[in-house]
């Protein structure tokens, strides 16, 4: 199986090969400012799910960051984005140190920076958060027509955080063989991956 993982963007720009399905993630509150993705006959099926960027209140998203590897300051855009939040609508374009975090906040530690990020994906108002029956739906609604596709795209609105953990998790679900997904997407939604695998676990009929 191939799997492709995009963009809103890429996915837009994406060609059939044959034998295609497309799993299309969106906010929920874009319903109506989409556009379809290239027609053609080779697509087997295209499904559309809406949920927001979010999880639950407590969940730790990021636990598995090492605030002291160097790694991590590839990391820190997003903290300076959040601190930032209000001021500016971009992220800084070059690699950010925790040092320049310090000197532009330096009431800030590395512990209330990772809480600031914690508690920015809790939902908030009419946010759809992830959950069992929107995993389950993807999943059975793939292996409706499984047998009939050669191509996965799966598609959100960047192509980072949640397509990355619908593609992984099936990946490994259904046996498909691709490797260093989770190196090559590192910020996947690990809640939304972990969903996905606790709903296919023990599902009858995978591979």
């Amino acid at each position: 199986m191939n799997l492709e993982i995009l963009s809103y963007g890429e996915a837009l720009d994406y060609e059939p090969k044959g034998g295609d399905y497309g799993i299309r993630i969106f906010n929920s509150m874009s319903r109506f400012i989409i556009k379809d993705l290239k027609k053609s006959n080779d697509w087997v099926g295209v499904n559309r799910y809406y949920f927001d960027d979010v999880w639950p209140r407590g969940h730790l998203e990021y636990d598995w960051v090492d605030t002291n590897d160097p790694s991590w300051n590839g990391f820190l855009n997003w903290g300076e984005y959040l601190l930032n939040y209000g001021k500016t609508s971009n992220l800084s374009k070059t690699l950010l140190s925790w040092d320049e975090i310090k000197k532009s906040y330096p009431n800030v530690t590395k512990e209330s920076l990772m809480g600031l990020m914690e508690c920015h994906g809790y939902p908030y108002g009419r946010d759809v958060c992830f959950n069992e029956i929107a995993a389950k739906r993807i999943l059975d609604e793939f292996e409706e027509v499984k047998g009939d596709v050669e191509n996965v795209v799966v598609h959100c609105e960047k192509g980072a955080n949640r397509s990355p953990a619908i593609g992984i998790a099936m990946n490994e679900i259904y046996g498909w063989g691709a490797e260093g997904l989770k190196e090559r997407f590192p910020f996947y939604r690990k809640y939304i991956y972990d969903v996905m695998m606790r709903v296919g676990e023990g599902r009858d009929s995978l591979l």
